[in-house]
């Protein structure tokens, strides 16, 4: 995480970062503060637990990390956008292989992929299935496309993660949303 704070806070920005962005990030930092006040133990949830110690410190990098993304990845920079998909095209084949000879070599064992634990692998294959395969459903066709969108959804199938599968369902309605609200004329949206 630090590496790409480091390169996204110096490499040149494709635009600013959208408002609706923003908003989408200060809305998930106050359901997360939400959840944590009304949790069992708050100032656990706050701080995150172990292992991960996933709390308020690593969602703020996560934000981060999306605000960058966003910032580098504008609607106006076509040649960052497909370096990018290009890019996950890549990573997703490369996870998929290696999740595969896991769970070969250890089938008793959650896959990790490249990634460090099943759930980041399923969310991984859900952003992959997500931004690769919503480009094919708009028209645009590529055997990198194909198969970064297949070796998404490995991701996700061999991941096993519950939590991702929900992400999953969510990305399908947002995903299905915009499709109905783009051919209504609302593309904004």
């Amino acid at each position: 995480k630090r590496q790409g704070l480091a390169l996204g806070a110096l490499a040149p920005a494709g635009g600013r970062l959208d408002g609706r962005v923003r908003t989408a990030i200060l809305v998930g930092l106050g359901v997360f503060l939400a959840s944590a006040a009304i949790s069992a133990t708050p100032a656990l949830s706050l701080l995150g637990r172990f292992p991960r110690y996933e709390g308020l410190l690593t969602v703020a990098a996560y934000g981060t990390l999306l605000a960058l993304g966003a910032r580098l990845l504008s609607a106006r920079d076509h040649n960052n956008r497909e370096a990018f998909l290009s890019a996950l095209a890549v990573a997703a084949g490369v996870n998929a292989l290696v999740a595969a000879s896991q769970l070969i070599g250890a089938p008793t064992h959650r896959v990790t992929g490249l990634l460090g634990n099943s759930s980041i692998l399923g969310a991984f294959g859900v952003v992959a299935l997500a931004a690769l395969g919503s480009r094919l459903l708009v028209g645009m066709r590529s055997w990198g496309l194909i198969a970064g969108t297949l070796a998404g959804g490995m991701c996700l199938a061999l991941s096993a993660s519950r939590g991702a599968l929900v992400g999953l369902a969510v990305a399908a309605v947002v995903g299905a949303a915009a499709l109905a609200l783009r051919k209504t004329g609302r593309a904004r949206w």
